[in-house]
C-alpha cells in the first residue's frame, strides 16, 4: 500500500491553513533543506499516528458480526498544544491517496471501496479534546463513516450520499479499519543513527535502527537455506559496489556476521562490530529491506548521509531503487549530492522556512529550482568543485560528435549529470593552463578536478609539428606529478585528432550524403560578366571515389567538388567564398551527421581508442564508472 500524495495542515512547522502537499510521489521521494526547515516533522507525524492505529483497543461485539468498524472513529490521541501550527491548538488534519494495490484481507475481511475508488485515507486530531478520527475518503470530501462519533456512527450511502444506520449486508462497513490498518503496517521508519547493539529507538521516533538485525540475519543462515544464498550474493554484490571493494565476502558464525575483504593479496577477515559505523548502517538497512523485500512498504529514510562517503549514499539510493520494487522510499537530507542524480522514478522536494516561519515543500523539477535549493543549503560552486567532468572542445560542433559518440559507446553516460563540454575556441588554447601558480593563464581544472582537452592536430601532412600551444598542454600533463606518486594525466586527458580536424574523423559517405542536399546543396552563384554585371551560374556538385584527405579541412575539399554545369572549374575565390560557407554552418551540418552515423561507421582504430579513453575518464570521474 504505496502512498502516492500527501497534506498536511496544522501539525508543528506545517501552518494550519496552507499546510504542506506532497504530490505525484515515485520510487525515491528526496526531502531537502536546510537544518531545522522542517524535513523531519512529516515523518515524525506519520510514526505517531501509526503507533496510535496499532495500539487502537477492540470493543465489544456485536452479534451481527459488525464489531469494532467504528474503532478509529473517535480514538483517544496524546497530541499536545505544542505540537500544533504555531501552538495555536488547530485541528492537524492529514489527506493522503494511495497507489492502485491489489485484494488483501485483514482478520479474514476483505475491503470493497479499492475495486471501484481511488482509496484516500484522512486522520483528524481535535487537539483541546485531545480526540482522533482516521476516516477514508468516498469521492475526495464525504467519509465511509460519520467522523468522531463515539458510538454506532452511521455509514454513507453512496447511492444517495446520505449517511444511515449501519446493518448486516450495507457493504463496506470494515473498510476504514482495515484500511488504515494495512497501511499502517506499510509505514517503516528508520532513523539517522544506527547501531547494531541498540536495544531501542531513541526519542521513539523511529522503530529500525539496526536492533537485533544480526540476530534476524544469522537466523535466515541457519534456517533458510535458498534465501540465504540470495540474500549472501546480493548483499556481497552491493557492498562492493557501495565500498568500491574488488571482493567482499559475507560469512557469518554462529554468533557474529564476518567479512573477509581483500588487502591485496590476502583476506583480511572483520568481524561486524569492527567495521565502520557507516557499513555497519548499510549492512543493517540494506539486510532489513532484503528480509522483507516481498511486502509493500513505505520506508522513511532520515538523513542516510550521516556517516556515510558521499558515493556511498549514492551507490546506496541506487540499489534501493534497482531491487526493492514494492518499496517506495522516502529520505530526508541536508546534502546536495542526490540533487544530481534525478530521472524518472525520483522526485526532488524543497522544504524551506517562509516568512512567517512555516514550512513548505515544493518540488524541484526545473535547474534554476535546483539553483535556488543549492542557495537555500548554503552551497557554492566552489564548494562543489563544480561538474565531475569537463570536456573541453573547439566548437559546439565538436560537442555534437564527441556527444554522439560518447553516447553510442556508452548510453548509461549523460551530458550534464556525468560530464560537460567547454569551448575554449581553438587559439584560445593558448590563454589556459593547468597549475594555480601563473596569473597569466586561465587554470583548467578550476573548473573541474577531471578534463578532457580535444584539439584539432591543424597539421596539413602527417609529419608536420603541432601548434604551440597543443605541445605546452601535452607537456605539462606528461611531466607534472604529485607526492602521492600521482601525475597530473590521472586527471586530465588529451586527445589531439590524428587528422587536420575533428570533421576528418567523418566517413566520405555521410558527408557526401549530407552535403549534396538541402540545405547544404549549392546550386548556382554569381559572377561578373566583365561589363559591370553579375550573371548566374548553375553549379553541379560532383561524388567521386576520391578518399577524404585526413589532412584537408573538409569545407576546402567539398568546396572544391563543385563545377560550373557547363563542366568547366571554379576560380579559386568561389571555393573559398564556398568553403567559408560551409565553415560557418559547421554546427548544422554536425547535427545532421550524427543522425546518419551508425555504429558501422565506427571504422577508424584510432577513433575508437580514443572513444574508449574518453569513456574511461568520465567513468574514473564518476567513480570507477559506478554510475
Amino acid at each position: 500500500m504505496n502512498i502516492k500524495s500527501i497534506e498536511i495542515t496544522g501539525w508543528r512547522s506545517f501552518s494550519s491553513d496552507e499546510g504542506a502537499t506532497l504530490s505525484d510521489l515515485k520510487k525515491i521521494n528526496i526531502l531537502i533543506g536546510p537544518n531545522n526547515s522542517g524535513k523531519s516533522n512529516l515523518f515524525k507525524y506519520l510514526f505517531h499516528i501509526r503507533d496510535m492505529v496499532r495500539s487502537a483497543t477492540p470493543r465489544h461485539g456485536r452479534r451481527d458480526g459488525l464489531s469494532n468498524y467504528n474503532l478509529l472513529n473517535n480514538v483517544s490521541s496524546s497530541f499536545n498544544i505544542s505540537d500544533t501550527w504555531a501552538e495555536e491548538g488547530s485541528r492537524i488534519v492529514l489527506k493522503l491517496a494511495i497507489d492502485e494495490i491489489q485484494e488483501f484481507s485483514v482478520d479474514g475481511i476483505t475491503p470493497t471501496l479499492h475495486q471501484s475508488k481511488e482509496i484516500r485515507l484522512k486522520a483528524q486530531h481535535k487537539i483541546e479534546e485531545q480526540k482522533s478520527c482516521f476516516s477514508v475518503l468516498y469521492e475526495d470530501e464525504l467519509c465511509l463513516l460519520e467522523e468522531f462519533q463515539d458510538n454506532n456512527p452511521k455509514i454513507l450511502n453512496p447511492e444517495n450520499t446520505e449517511y444511515v444506520n449501519v446493518v448486516e449486508g450495507i457493504g463496506y462497513p470494515h473498510d476504514t479499519v482495515i484500511y488504515w490498518k494495512q497501511f499502517a503496517e506499510s509505514l517503516v521508519f528508520v532513523d539517522p543513527v544506527r547501531h547494531y547493539s541498540r536495544d531501542r529507538a531513541e526519542f521513539n521516533e523511529s522503530d529500525f535502527d539496526g536492533s537485533n538485525i544480526v540476530q534476524e540475519i544469522i537466523k535466515v543462515r541457519n534456517e533458510q537455506d535458498t534465501e540465504w544464498r540470495e540474500f549472501k550474493r546480493n548483499m556481497e554484490e552491493w557492498l562492493k559496489k557501495i565500498l568500491i571493494e574488488p571482493e567482499v565476502i559475507l560469512d557469518p558464525t554462529n554468533e557474529k556476521l564476518r567479512f573477509y575483504i581483500k588487502r591485496g593479496t590476502k583476506e583480511i577477515a572483520a568481524s561486524f562490530e569492527n567495521m565502520g559505523t557507516g557499513v555497519s548502517q548499510l549492512v543493517m538497512l540494506l539486510s532489513f529491506l532484503h528480509i522483507n523485500r516481498n511486502r509493500n512498504l513505505n520506508v522513511f529514510i532520515e538523513e542516510p548521509e550521516s556517516n556515510l562517503h558521499p558515493e556511498a549514499v549514492v551507490q546506496l539510493v541506487k540499489i534501493i531503487e534497482n531491487n526493492f520494487p514494492k518499496h517506495k522510499f522516502f529520505i530526508t537530507t541536508h546534502s546536495s549530492i542526490l540533487i544530481d542524480q534525478v530521472n524518472d522514478n525520483w522526485t526532488i522536494n524543497r522544504v524551506y522556512r517562509k516568512s512567517t516561519n512555516a514550512s513548505k515543500i515544493l518540488p524541484c523539477t526545473e535547474l534554476l529550482q535546483q539553483y535556488d535549493l543549492l542557495d537555500e543549503l548554503g552551497i557554492r560552486a566552489s564548494q562543489l568543485l563544480q561538474s565531475n567532468t569537463v570536456i573541453w572542445v573547439e566548437g559546439p560542433s565538436d560537442r555534437t560528435y564527441v556527444n554522439k559518440w560518447i553516447s553510442d559507446n556508452n548510453p548509461s553516460l549523460i551530458e550534464g549529470k556525468h560530464y560537460t563540454f567547454l569551448m575554449y575556441g581553438g587559439s584560445n588554447l593558448a590563454n589556459y593552463d593547468l597549475v594555480d601558480d601563473d596569473d597569466d593563464y586561465i587554470n583548467l581544472l578550476k573548473t573541474s578536478r577531471y578534463s578532457v582537452i580535444i584539439c584539432d592536430s591543424d597539421k596539413s601532412a602527417e609529419a608536420d609539428e603541432l601548434k604551440g600551444r597543443v605541445v605546452k598542454i601535452i607537456e605539462r600533463v606528461a611531466t607534472m606529478t604529485f607526492d602521492d606518486g600521482r601525475n597530473l594525466g590521472d586527471y586530465v586527458y588529451i586527445w589531439v585528432t590524428s587528422g587536420r580536424e575533428i570533421e576528418n574523423y567523418v566517413p566520405k559517405e555521410i558527408f557526401d550524403d549530407v552535403l549534396s542536399s538541402e540545405p547544404y546543396l549549392r546550386k548556382f552563384l554569381y559572377e561578373n560578366d566583365g561589363a559591370g554585371q553579375k550573371q548566374r551560374k548553375d553549379l553541379i556538385f560532383e561524388t567521386d571515389d576520391i578518399e577524404f584527405d585526413p589532412f584537408v579541412a573538409f569545407d576546402i575539399f567539398y568546396a572544391k567538388k563543385y563545377k560550373f554545369d557547363e563542366g568547366t572549374p571554379l576560380a579559386a575565390g568561389h571555393i573559398t567564398n564556398i568553403a567559408n560557407d560551409l565553415s560557418k554552418k559547421k554546427a548544422g551540418i554536425a547535427k545532421l551527421v550524427v543522425a546518419k552515423w551508425t555504429m558501422e561507421h565506427y571504422r577508424s582504430d584510432e577513433l575508437k581508442k580514443n572513444i574508449a579513453n574518453v569513456i574511461e575518464h568520465i567513468e574514473k570521474a564518476n567513480f570507477y564508472g559506478e554510475i
